[in-house]
């Protein structure tokens, strides 16, 4: 087996092997992290002793075993629920692509070819279901009464290679690995309340940008 190779059987077994590194990080974790006599921490924060260093300790303990608590419960979920698709989190996937150099992107922007099993073991992967879908990330900012939303596109397939096999032009960086298709989109905030009158509209009141415009002024107030 040439170097090439031994590279990618790593990197394949790199994600095939995350999903188990993930749920024995996860539950050990969580036992290391288990806290001892609750019950004397408890009363304590009940009499008001918060700060004490002993309750802070306690704290930070519970907190980090009740996130790896409920990461462990969410893999175990997509294991059982899709058995044959392992499951990665980003911040996994990250540091897989880091150590391998690799770069994720819209498998639209994959400029190589695809090998005919695996078109049909992607045809053919189990359907995801719409309560587990990842929606895109929305961003709204208003400034000098215009609304500008960007979105992050999320839905859809994506592939993890070398940052060479893709045509990356019109995709934006998301963190250290990542680019995503961006969509942004602008409008005024130019609220008008009108109402219906013979032959056309009454401008009653209006703000925003075009508030301004000539053309929906009152004519009193020039």
């Amino acid at each position: 087996m040439g170097k090439e190779q031994v590279i990618i059987q790593q990197i394949h077994d790199a994600f095939d092997g995350a999903q188990d590194t993930l749920l024995k990080e996860a539950e050990e974790i969580t036992k290391e992290n288990l806290v001892d006599n609750t019950s004397h921490i408890k009363k304590m924060v009940e009499l008001g002793f918060t700060s004490s260093k002993k309750v802070q300790e306690a704290s930070k303990k519970m907190e980090a075993a009740t996130k790896n608590a409920r990461k462990a419960k969410l893999i175990l979920k997509y294991k059982e629920k899709y058995p044959f698709l392992k499951f990665l989190t980003v911040e996994k996937l990250n540091e897989i692509c880091e150590k391998y150099n690799l770069v994720h992107a819209p498998v639209e922007n994959y400029i190589e070819d695809v090998p005919e099993k695996n078109l049909i073991e992607i045809a053919n992967a189990q359907e995801l279901d719409v309560g587990d879908a990842l929606h895109d990330d929305v961003k709204n900012v208003r400034e000098n009464g215009r609304t500008t939303t960007t979105r992050t596109v999320k839905a859809g397939l994506f592939i993890a290679a070398p940052e060479n096999q893709f045509n990356l032009d019109g995709l934006t960086k998301k963190g250290v690995r990542g680019f995503f298709k961006e969509v942004v989109t602008s409008k005024v905030d130019d609220p008008i309340v009108f109402r219906y009158v013979k032959g056309g509209i009454q401008v009653l009141s209006k703000w925003g940008l075009e508030a301004n415009d000539p053309d929906l002024a009152n004519p009193l107030d020039n």
